[in-house]
């Protein structure tokens, strides 16, 4: 069974493995070398990374020998239980009991094994060798990054008064750069930032000292350096080579030189293509020659003759004349001035000088920083407190220690390799990577440390540089792409690719192709997207289909026009609602018409659901839009990890309150305090507070008005003394004890938790309010304590846009559209993605700071110079920021690639333009006979969508093409399929009230929102003109023993009955004081003012689903069943009852006749049918029952009248079958939700029918049936 020997062969694929691809099978077998996977989206990575596992483990290794680290916890949990169900399926399959034992060892080992993140494993290599670089290993580790900025900040402020009390130099040249004369908030980030980044290095030090590794010297002049010679003239040329091309362009668009009135402009423009090339040559030579030609020979203008030089009378000459000068200033002279000028702003010498000011510049913010490194580190082991990067460095210096030294060094040497390292690199046979793509520097040392030697290359690396989207974490992608390169031949390693695709039809393969073969590349994207790199369709079961085309919908914007106001008051006022509206649309077209898809779990078509469709956002920024959008179109949706816990409305009270306990001074806390439901006052009720005092703060005016002696309003005077009592005793408990215990104490004296359980939505709310006192329990574990310093710490986090994410709570089964960041959906695949304002500006914050750093060339810094209030630019900070933004935009082009592949079936794209034809114009500039779009145009992207614009733009179906378009062959022959649909500010209304107004006409009665308003108990009377003193309170809060009875009808609707039994999943209730919390109801019930208004007095009686329903039941109630009923049947019957004034022919077309025809065609249909000569349909029943049986809080023994009509029941010799026909909406829904869904709203209706026919008639009702008419389904009570 044992065969340990590296497996440099394949292994024959036989009929058994013939699910995997060739490429897929290599993968799990190949051995004998480092190996890197390329596995593209849905190429079906994880499954290869457990099938060599288990391959592993059938060979008689042991789970404990490999390393496979994961990229968070919850892939580690689940590639444990894939795991685990596959050896127990090995476990029955295997005949041999050796093989057996091994793998049930296998599962015991698997809870201690090394399948874990990178943190996990780091900290275990600490528990174990700490002791190798004298570590204390008592430690706490730092988890929350606010805390951490915390302790940065308190380092940092004492760090800086010490540099200011030695007027340190380098600090006080470093604040006269970047600090204003109010704050030095930029400085602080400044450290923060280089603090961080520089954890991910090996060693961060060095890595410091080589930010400005490739500044000159001060001896060589700027054009004989290597920074010029080796960054900036190629990027000098790339910039020309741009403008060249957009020359030619221009040229070929020109008419012949020979046509009249064009002459003069075709020579003016070839003198540019002889300008720019002499340009390329000086740059080459040196740079002083070329900055002697752009200063003494300007860039050549365009010389275009007057409208006399053109033949008289020929317009169409004279508007092309004029359009092609407008379209040289765009496309030629602006970018000329823009992109190629500013490199000849200052001439050699002034060049080196500024480049030399600013080495000492970033010379100066780095001795600052290490300074600031060592402060920090005393810190934490004087605190004993640890973060993720000081585990993943000291895990590292354990592992690279030399033996007998004190230095580190990673060496591969037996003699002089440390303990910790030779017990890794023993253990361990095999070291797995997911997700390869994502790890950092200092990760990639720390797995090359403890995997194989040199002649025993050991690492198996699976991933894809294409899904690389956590710069932000400090990723570094450079490693994947060097080893994909490298390995492309067999040096240090061997490559597999996995390109095809299981997840998506071809629709979404073909369009992601089309694309990116257009704008990724090495130049913009950092890697070739190539025919090897392309999406291969692997999953060939999907139905021929032409209705999954991508779709592109496009708001266009008007700037100013009549519709702005009534945009303004449909609650639209900006382009990322519209996109809302646009996406709410599209959903309710393909649910309401039943836009079918392919369900891979049944292999079969059925309509798309909700619960099929995602919309991905790049920021949470817009999550109130969408939400507030959905609302309005009723389109259920759930925002999934959503970090908006500190908006939440319960917990923005509670922050209030502790800001006025720390603070009554603060008016606006105390103001938010007092118009909360906690004291419940109004805006008349702030007023006279204000009024008591106008000068004065709020908390005094406040004070005043409690010791008022005329005018005072007794009630509101009341609940400020109880409010002032309360701040007292919280003032008390904040000073000595907890901040946890003060804030359940507040929960407590004002029932505020017991309050928000009535809320909508109050189970979210109180676990909202549970988490807020855990996490001042977590807070105060750390070295910080009390009220300010907690407040700080939340205002911390709001400032860095960093907001917690609420406690788990809720169904996420619900049917409702998802809603993720790009970022979170990595990893996940859904039928139908929406991708959300693919028109947003990138965000180019970092770009504008004052210190930019590149890992490439080093830290650029801007000079200020303080006398002239004037920031002035040189050559190497403006090299950084080309460096970084090209590494910007090549992860922003990573991420639109994770989101389209995110799709199974269909994509839709949705932006917004201000001027779609002038947009069409910009992308048509950016066009080549090359396979790519212009780099030049693709680096100066501002969006997602300037790149997908000008790609499908060269599709031969584009509508917008013209002639100038420029189309590569390979293009010509693409099957991609798309529609763009540009959507104008006047139509975008139209849609919104199509589909309003349908809701609003077919949607279902809400129970909910009828049991709110009864509990609202709006009926108390509230007017500033009625003497208040004579409602001082309800005749319901009097202590009675009958009370409930009194008001409690005797006759009692088993409809209502059954809305009161029903369990409702949110209930609106009116805002609570301290003065009402005892007030509100539990159950409701007919009283004596429930009674509806008589139909009489309705004026307009338009179509409802109650009407539709009622006219459902009457005629399956009225149907004759001697035959098998079909649409005449039902059609005859209609007219009947039409005739007899009974129904209205305007309820006909609301009818699904078809459907209650099909419902005969059913098991349940057959059995009605049958049986009857037995049936009973829609029997009124009157039942006397006990009031306490129903309601629990009635004491007494009154009885009840219980009034009731069954729609039908089959009456058998010894048992009753009951049926129950609804006509509820539920086609949406899953098989076991539409089950849940009814029978939670009618098991209390069906259970009191049934009793009351087992009471009726002696018989015991076996079978109680719902029969769902929108369905067809019967479901069994």
């Amino acid at each position: 069974m044992i065969n340990k020997e590296k497996q440099t062969t394949i292994p024959l694929q036989t009929e058994a493995n013939a699910r995997y691809t060739a490429d897929q099978w290599a993968a799990i077998h190949l051995e004998g070398d480092n190996l890197l996977v390329s596995a593209s989206a849905g190429s079906g990575k994880t499954s290869v990374l457990v099938q060599r596992i288990l391959r592993k483990v059938r060979r008689g290794y042991g789970v404990d020998e490999l390393l496979v680290v994961t990229f968070t916890e919850k892939a580690a949990s689940e590639m444990k239980e894939r795991l685990e169900s596959a050896l127990q399926e090995m476990i029955n399959d295997e005949p041999d009991s050796d093989s057996r034992q091994h793998y049930l060892q296998q599962i015991a080992k698997l809870p201690q094994a090394n399948i874990s993140t990178i943190d996990a494993f780091c900290k275990q290599v600490i528990q174990r060798y700490y002791f190798l670089i004298d570590l204390d290993p008592v430690y706490r580790l730092l988890t929350d990054e606010t805390e951490n900025m915390m302790h940065f900040e308190n380092v940092w402020e004492t760090l800086k008064e010490d540099l200011l009390a030695n007027e340190n130099a380098d600090y006080l040249l470093m604040a006269n750069h970047f600090a204003s004369d109010r704050k030095d908030d930029k400085v602080d980030q400044l450290i923060f930032d280089l603090y961080n980044k520089s954890r991910v290095h090996t060693d961060p030090n060095e890595w410091l000292d080589g930010l400005v590794a490739n500044y000159p010297d001060a001896d060589t002049p700027y054009g004989e350096t290597s920074f010029y010679q080796d960054f900036v003239v190629p990027t000098l040329l790339a910039e020309i080579e741009a403008l060249e091309n957009t020359v030619r362009l221009y040229i070929e668009d020109l008419p012949v030189s020979e046509a009249i009135g064009f002459e003069k402009m075709a020579s003016s423009v070839k003198e540019k293509l002889a300008y720019l090339d002499q340009l390329k040559t000086n740059i080459k030579s040196s740079y002083k020659e070329a900055y002697q030609q752009v200063i003494s020979m300007p860039f050549p203008r365009l010389v275009s003759q007057s409208k006399k030089d053109f033949e008289a009378g020929n317009d169409a000459q004279i508007e092309l004349r004029t359009t092609l000068k407008e379209r040289h200033d765009k496309t030629i002279k602006a970018v000329f001035e823009k992109d190629i000028m500013p490199y000849f702003t200052f001439d050699e010498h002034y060049q080196g000088q500024f480049i030399q000011d600013a080495k000492r510049l970033a010379q100066a913010i780095i001795n600052i920083e290490k300074k600031f490194t060592k402060r920090m580190q005393a810190h934490k082991f004087d605190q004993r407190i640890l973060d993720f990067s000081d585990i993943e460095l000291f895990t590292y210096q354990i592992l690279s220690k030399q033996v007998g030294e004190l230095s580190q060094i990673d060496t591969d040497q037996p003699e002089v390799m440390n303990e910790a390292k030779a017990y890794y690199r023993d253990k361990f046979t095999e070291v797995m990577i997911d997700e390869y793509q994502d790890v950092n520097a200092l990760q990639e040392a720390i797995l090359q440390a403890v995997s194989g030697n040199p002649d025993q290359p050991n690492m198996f690396m699976v991933g894809d540089v294409k899904q690389s989207i956590y710069r932000f974490r400090f990723a570094e992608p450079g490693l994947f792409i060097h080893k994909y390169n490298q390995f492309a031949d067999g040096n240090g390693g061997k490559r597999i690719v996995l390109a095809e695709n299981f997840r998506s039809r071809a629709d979404v393969l073909d369009f992601t192709n089309f694309i990116f073969r257009q704008v990724m590349d090495p130049q913009v994207g950092q890697i070739a997207y190539d025919e090897e790199a392309a999406l291969k369709l692997g999953f060939t079961d999907y139905p021929e289909t032409d209705r999954m085309q991508t779709e592109i919908l496009l708001y266009e914007e008007e700037k100013a026009s009549n519709l702005e106001n009534d945009l303004l008051d449909e609650g639209i006022n900006n382009g990322t609602k519209m996109q809302a509206e646009l996406i709410a649309q599209s959903i309710l077209d393909k649910v309401h018409h039943q836009h079918m898809i392919y369900d891979k779990k049944i292999q079969a078509e059925r309509p798309i659901t909700f619960n099929d469709i995602v919309i991905l956002v790049a920021t949470r920024r817009n999550h109130s839009e969408l939400e507030d959008v959905f609302a309005q179109y009723k389109i259920p949706l759930m925002l999934d990890d959503s970090a908006n816990y500190f908006q939440r409305t319960e917990i923005r009270i509670m922050l209030n309150v502790l800001k006025f306990i720390d603070n009554p001074y603060q008016d606006i806390p105390l103001a938010a305090i007092l118009r909360s439901p906690i004291i419940g006052l109004n805006e008349q009720d702030l007023a006279k507070i204000r009024i008591a005092n106008q000068k004065a703060t709020y908390y005094d005016a406040m004070k005043a008005y409690m010791i008022m002696d005329e005018g005072q309003d007794a009630q509101l005077a009341e609940k400020l003394h109880k409010l002032n009592a309360w701040h007292q005793d919280w003032r008390d408990i904040a000073r000595d004890k907890p901040l946890a215990t003060l804030i359940w104490r507040i929960y407590t004296d004002t029932g505020f938790l017991d309050y928000v359980a009535g809320m909508p939505n109050g189970e979210v709310r109180q676990n909202n309010l549970h988490g807020f006192y855990q996490l001042a329990s977590d807070y105060e574990a750390s070295a910080f304590k009390g009220i300010f310093q907690f407040i700080r710490f939340v205002e911390k986090i709001q400032e860095k846009d960093n907001d917690l994410q609420a406690p788990k709570h809720g169904d996420d089964t619900q049917s409702a559209v998802k809603v993720f960041t790009i970022h979170h959906s990595k990893g996940l695949e859904f039928p139908l993605v929406y991708v959300y304002n693919v028109s947003k500006r990138f965000n180019t914050q970092d770009l504008r700071n004052p210190v930019i750093y590149n890992d490439v060339i080093g830290m650029g810094v801007k000079l200020t110079d303080r006398s002239r209030h004037i920031t002035y630019p040189n050559m190497f900070e403006m090299m950084t920021k080309r460096f970084e933004k090209k590494d910007m935009l090549a992860e922003e082009m990573r991420k639109l690639y994770v989101a389209l592949t995110r799709a199974e079936q269909q994509l839709v794209l949705v932006g917004m333009v201000n001027d779609f034809d002038a947009v069409i114009a910009k992308w048509q500039g950016l066009l080549m006979k090359d396979e790519q779009l212009a780099p030049s145009g693709r680096i100066k992207a501002n969006s997602l969508l300037d790149w997908i614009g000008p790609a499908l733009m060269r599709h031969h179906d584009f509508d917008q093409v013209n002639q100038s378009v420029h189309i590569p062959d390979y293009l010509t022959n693409t099957n991609t399929n798309f529609r763009i649909a540009v959507v104008s500010g006047e139509e975008a209304p139209l849609g919104r009230h199509k589909w309003i107004n349908a809701i609003d006409e077919t949607a279902p009665i809400d129970h909910n929102e009828i049991l709110a308003a009864i509990l609202a108990d709006d009926k108390i009377v509230e007017n500033d003109q009625v003497d208040k003193q004579m409602i001082q309170l309800p005749v319901s809060q009097l202590d009675y023993a009958y009370q409930s009875a009194t008001q409690t009808t005797s006759f009692q609707s088993v409809s209502e009955l059954k809305r009161m039994l029903q369990d409702p999943s949110e209930q609106e209730l009116k805002p609570w004081s301290i003065n009402n919390r005892n007030k509100l109801t539990k159950t409701f019930r007919y009283t004596e003012d429930d009674y509806e208004q008589p139909k009489f007095l309705v004026k307009d009686q338009p179509v409802t689903p109650t009407a539709i329903g009622s006219a459902v039941h009457l005629l399956m109630q009225k149907l004759p069943l001697d035959d098998l009923p079909n649409t005449d049947t039902f059609k005859s019957l209609f007219n009947t009852l039409c005739d007899a004034g009974i129904l209205s022919q305007q309820l006909w077309d609301h009818i699904q006749v078809d459907k209650l025809v099909a419902f005969f065609e059913t098991a349940t249909g057959q059995l009605i049918l049958r049986h009857a000569d037995h049936l009973y349909r829609e029997e009124t029943f009157s039942l006397m029952m006990a009031g306490s049986e129903i309601f629990t809080d009635m004491s007494t023994s009154d009885d009840l009248l219980i009034h009731g009509t069954i729609d039908g029941f089959i009456l058998l010799a010894d048992e009753i079958y009951l049926y129950d026909f609804k006509t509820d909406r539920i086609a949406y829904l899953n098989d076991s939700q539409q089950e849940k869904t009814l029978v939670d709203r009618y098991q209390a209706q069906m259970d009191l029918y049934a009793q009351a026919l087992e009471t009726i008639w002696g018989k015991p009702v076996t079978q109680k049936m719902i029969i769902s008419l929108d369905t067809l389904k019967t479901f069994f009570v």
